[in-house]
């Protein structure tokens, strides 16, 4: 499907409305619809977009940031920001499981069409490693919840491990734990154990990529201040030389 790029951003003072009133949720819709043009870069920011589309929870902001920063360019140059960071919101949502913007909503806070949101979307996507498949996901999710259930009883004192339900996988080691005393359980390596699959599931979750960019960047926030300026200057090199190779 061929998507018309060329589509002149008629509502641009959207945000700018909704942010300097009153509006509650329900008026949001009809305010983006009958106000028209304010300058691209006053609004073009994740905080301001997100708090049009009634987004609200950190996890999906943080993300959001990232996928802008490092996925965002073609999406960008063929559609601008205010689509890319609303598009980012949503592929953002998705990878948090955490309920998306409604479609609907967010066309019009973007000012496009269904299909030229999909297609950002897609370009998104494209700079970003796959998900790992769902199976991939609930597997490692019960061996989780098996591993907390026996740290949890280890932590309690007791003797004997829980008896796991039966979609739990076939796992050697949970085989193991659940046949032996739990005295005889280093409790210190199952925390390590647990902690090495919560890590496993947000890479399941997020895709190898889009971790790695998540765990930097939450390096860079604890880092001082000059080196995060000079980490964002070469950030923002690579990004140009990104978009220079579109």
């Amino acid at each position: 499907m061929e998507i018309d790029s060329t589509d002149s951003c008629n509502s641009n003072r959207i945000l700018n409305t909704v942010f300097n009133s009153n509006t509650f949720p329900e008026e949001r819709i009809s305010c983006m619809v009958t106000h028209k043009c304010q300058s691209v870069t006053e609004r073009s920011n994740i905080e301001a977009v997100a708090a049009a589309l009634g987004c609200a929870d950190e996890r999906v902001l943080e993300l959001a940031r990232v996928i802008d920063e490092h996925g965002g360019g073609g999406a960008r140059t063929l559609y601008g920001p205010e689509v890319t960071l609303v598009a980012a919101l949503r592929v953002a949502s998705e990878r948090t499981d955490c309920d998306g913007p409604d479609p609907e909503e967010a066309c019009a806070v973007g000012d496009a069409d269904p299909c030229t949101l999909a297609h950002a979307e897609t370009l998104i996507e494209r700079e970003l490693s796959p998900r790992a498949s769902a199976e991939t996901y609930r597997s490692l999710r019960r061996r989780l919840i098996a591993i907390t259930e026996i740290l949890a009883a280890v932590e309690n004192g007791r003797s004997n491990a829980p008896r796991l339900p039966p979609s739990t996988p076939t796992d050697p080691a949970l085989l193991a734990l659940t046949s032996r005393p739990l005295e005889t359980v280093d409790a210190d390596a199952l925390r390590a154990h647990r902690e090495r699959l919560e890590t496993d599931l947000d890479v399941a979750r997020l895709g190898v990529r889009l971790h790695a960019l998540v765990t930097e960047a939450r390096a860079d926030e604890s880092t001082p201040e000059a080196d995060q300026n000079e980490r964002a200057e070469r950030h923002q090199v690579a990004r140009e030389r990104d978009d220079r190779r579109r």
